[in-house]
């Protein structure tokens, strides 16, 4: 009773340990993520852009490939409001799986802080339950990640030449 109690306070501040294990996994996979095609090895993508909804109906084919071959973000907008953005699929995939991960690290957080004093059993227990949550999450981004690279492909994306991969790599 006591563990399904600790689950319920969600709303308790966040411990250190665990918020730099976090960023130390995310700074790792960020490391090996590899870059390979020609849009992203190009680099940052340009700035978002503010457009008029009727503008961007005459120039969707545009506002598409800018997505999706640029990266870069169009905000549609009626009377000066953004009311929507037209982002490419990859891009949308990577946002619903740093969301998905965020909530499992929060969850995580709040896991342990409701049975930092209990017992060791239950200690060892959650530590357990933890680890098997991170790394769902770890495989679930992986394949988000593989997806995206796949979609990029399928859109038309060219690979990066394999000896430009390596010295991105430092290889």
């Amino acid at each position: 009773m006591g563990l399904f109690v600790s689950v319920l306070k969600l709303k308790v501040g966040v411990r250190a340990s665990t918020a730099m294990m976090i960023a130390a996994v995310r700074a790792r996979r960020q490391e090996l993520t590899p870059r390979c095609t020609s849009r992203t090895l190009g680099g940052m993508s340009e700035a978002a852009v503010e457009m008029p909804i009727s503008d961007a109906r005459d120039q969707l084919a545009d506002v598409v490939n800018r997505a999706v071959y640029g990266g870069t973000p169009t905000h549609l907008t009626r009377r000066g409001r953004r009311l929507a953005v037209v982002v490419s699929e990859t891009h949308l995939a990577e946002e619903e799986t740093r969301a998905r991960e965020e909530a499992t690290a929060t969850a995580c957080r709040a896991l342990w802080l409701g049975v930092k004093d209990a017992d060791e059993q239950t200690q060892a227990t959650v530590r357990a339950v933890i680890g098997t949550l991170m790394d769902a999450a770890e495989d679930a981004s992986d394949l988000a990640a593989l997806d995206a690279a796949q979609a990029e492909r399928e859109a038309g994306a060219q690979p990066a030449p394999w000896e430009q991969v390596k010295a991105e790599l430092g290889l």
